[in-house]
């Protein structure tokens, strides 16, 4: 069946007739993570009251495009690659998957939609079904334990993690992960019909990740932000990024200093600067020159005579037109042609 775009109204109304009809019907019992169990009679009637409901909302939710990014704090980056380090030990015995689960909510930025990591959740003893050097399974109990978590706090969903021990700068999905993903998800999905599940795998300096549309379609994660002391970009199409490309001439200096990386990360970027009087010009001015690939300007006032000794490139005519700084910033920024975009 093809998915339908679905209009926020629409939406909405679908939303209230299907959860209310659903009320008239008798509960699915789902064995975590297996298939479906018939409940008695009616049961099919409300599976599909509940898969139509949810697919409505993937479309209202996805409409907008499947460019995703997956977003962390170091800390939490941190914790994850120190739970899953012992599969990557070296030696010549082959080392066991590991695996961890992440625990995340949804930011719905209209052109950056990205999925938030909001916390780390370990394994314990007894967490993994099934744990081999090729293969990994979640218990139940460790995946019931983090959808009641994700409910309690008010979360959006979880990511599950594992590891390929053998993998380095390249690393994919394998059959076995391609073949189990999908009955977990949609058992996932049939608890939370609004939440948002995925999966990743780790080699050990790279990564591939992918969200499950309720309607089992696979969304791929483009990349994981990680913020903290630094900024960190890495690819999640399963290939490690050990070279970049060469900066333009004009950032031979910076070029010196931070190397290719540093520069490709920074045109990649997008800042918000508030205000842009005395401080706020300068650092515009600074972030242009540095290679930012996006400046985001909130400022609604007029540049008037206090300004003109502190905003840089302000004039006597902007002060008697009653100019925007907004509007003089974009100016002079668009004049000097550097590849930025302003808004």
């Amino acid at each position: 069946m093809r998915s339908m775009l679905i209009q926020p109204s629409l939406f909405r109304e679908l939303s209230i007739v299907l959860s209310r009809l659903a009320l008239f019907l008798p509960k699915t019992g789902i064995s975590f993570p297996g298939t479906i169990q018939p409940s008695g009679r009616g049961t099919h009637a409300s599976t599909i009251c509940s898969r139509i409901l949810r697919i409505a909302r993937a479309s209202s939710r996805t409409r907008g495009g499947e460019r995703m990014k997956l977003r962390m704090a170091e800390s939490d980056y941190e914790k994850m690659r120190g739970l899953l380090a012992p599969s990557f030990l070296g030696g010549k015995r082959i080392r066991l998957e590991m695996g961890c689960i992440l625990l995340v909510a949804r930011n719905e930025h209209a052109a950056n939609s990205a999925v938030l990591v909001a916390d780390v959740m370990e394994s314990g003893v007894g967490d993994f079904d099934r744990q081999e050097p090729f293969a990994l399974s979640l218990s139940s109990s460790y995946l019931r334990r983090a959808l009641l978590t994700v409910r309690q706090r008010g979360l959006a969903g979880f990511i599950t993690v594992h590891t390929h021990p053998l993998a380095d700068g390249r690393v994919q999905f394998s059959n076995y992960d391609d073949t189990n993903d999908p009955e977990l998800m949609a058992n996932l999905y049939d608890l939370q019909p609004d939440g948002i599940f995925g999966s990743m795998v780790l080699g050990k300096s790279s990564a591939e990740a992918r969200i499950w549309s309720p309607e089992l379609r696979r969304v791929k994660l483009e990349e994981l932000v990680v913020i903290g002391s630094q900024y960190r970009s890495i690819p999640l199409n399963g290939i490690s990024c050990k070279s970049y490309p060469e900066p333009a001439a004009i950032f031979d200096r910076g070029h010196a200093i931070s190397g290719s990386g540093a520069l490709y990360q920074m045109s990649r970027m997008r800042f918000g600067v508030i205000g842009i009087s005395g401080t706020g010009s300068l650092v515009v001015e600074l972030l242009m020159r540095a290679g930012a690939g996006e400046i985001v300007l909130f400022e609604y006032d007029i540049i008037d005579e206090t300004n003109l000794n502190r905003i840089l490139h302000s004039r006597r005519s902007d002060v008697d037109r009653k100019v925007l700084k907004t509007e003089r910033t974009v100016e002079v920024i668009g004049r000097v042609g550097f590849l930025l975009r302003l808004s």
